[in-house]
């Protein structure tokens, strides 16, 4: 996910599509899977951030069974790849809630390493400035 992030910092455009898609499709309301389905943008910037920077042997387990998330009231159902749903959910609620920045720090290209096949040696320096929206209220919820 902090491979997406950095690319939403860097592509404001993307990012601000992805938000407008957000409240158009989720609105005030609580992310469901089938929202999540709707959000043809948002599935396509994962999918190609995937490809991007390719984590494919962690994102493959799939439930077995629908499984009731007690705090959330949400169901994670049986056949759905749990690690991408997270990600799509968790970057649903991170740009609600925040416009995703560049720091003083955020260089344009990142370096990989050998030791660092799936982090880049410097991190990923990003400004998360709040936006004051009545949806983003909803994440005190979850």
């Amino acid at each position: 996910i902090s491979l997406t992030i950095y690319e939403l910092c860097i592509n404001q455009d993307i990012q601000n599509r992805i938000r407008e898609e957000i409240e158009t499709v989720v609105g005030e309301d609580d992310v469901t899977s089938h929202t999540i389905d709707n959000l043809k943008f948002l599935n396509m910037v994962v999918c190609e951030s995937l490809r991007k920077y390719p984590v494919i042997p962690f994102i493959q387990r799939k439930c077995v069974e629908d499984y009731f998330i007690p705090e959330t009231g949400a169901v994670l159902e049986r056949g759905r790849r749990f690690a991408l749903m997270s990600i799509k959910v968790c970057l649903i609620y991170l740009i609600r809630a925040f416009k995703i920045e560049r720091d003083a720090a955020t260089k344009g290209q990142l370096n990989f390493g050998a030791a660092h096949a799936l982090d880049p040696k410097e991190g990923i320096p990003v400004r998360f400035q709040r936006i004051e929206q009545s949806y983003a209220g909803t994440l005190n919820k979850h």
